[in-house]
């Protein structure tokens, strides 16, 4: 699946772009592909699913792209070229991200988990740092309130949940202590 992603910049200075957002008409040397802007994005991070191939590069992200955009296309009743047209340019100012994701759990990684932790306020940079390095982390960030930080994991099995949290985490310096929250439902 492919999916449009605001980023940082929008979601913290303005709203995000919606599907149906109108973004104005563009001229034709402004109309060029948006497989062109895409070329930058590193091959790592287009790993994703798409009628159940593994997407592992450039190429086969673009074109999962092209098949999301033209499924859009027939959404809103236009042609593709005006959805990538009308996403050229959110994307060239770095408004909107295209990112493939695959689907955790067609890859066998359905067990989910929160998990909040205190870290010693001195060390919570270098903790934040070695707990993003490992790749059973989806989404780290820093919060106020009962925890100083929080990670999305996702595991195939309770005991690789468990192996993580007891050999793993205890090796991050700075960590007090955390609290694990499996997800027994994903809604959204």
């Amino acid at each position: 699946m492919v999916e449009f992603l605001p980023s940082k910049q929008a979601v913290a200075g303005s709203s995000p772009v919606s599907r149906s957002t109108k973004l104005g008409r563009e001229t034709a040397s402004q109309s060029r592909n948006v497989a062109q802007s895409c070329r930058s994005i590193p091959a790592e991070t287009v790993s994703c699913l798409h009628r159940g191939k593994e997407l592992t590069n450039r190429s086969d992200a673009l074109t999962a792209y092209r098949i999301c955009v033209g499924a859009e296309a027939k959404s809103l009743n236009v042609s593709a070229a005006t959805v990538r047209r009308r996403l050229k340019r959110p994307i060239d100012a770095n408004v909107l991200h295209i990112v493939a994701y695959r689907d955790p759990n067609m890859v066998g990684l359905p067990v989910v988990a929160v998990v909040g932790f205190n870290i010693d306020h001195s060390l919570l940079d270098s903790a934040m740092q070695a707990i993003c390095s490992y790749p059973e982390v989806i989404l780290a960030c820093t919060t106020t309130g009962r925890f100083d930080a929080f990670a999305l994991v996702r595991f195939s099995s309770n005991d690789e949940l468990s192996s993580f949290l007891r050999k793993e985490m205890t090796k991050v310096e700075g960590i007090k202590d955390s609290e694990t929250f499996i997800c027994l439902d994903i809604e959204k």
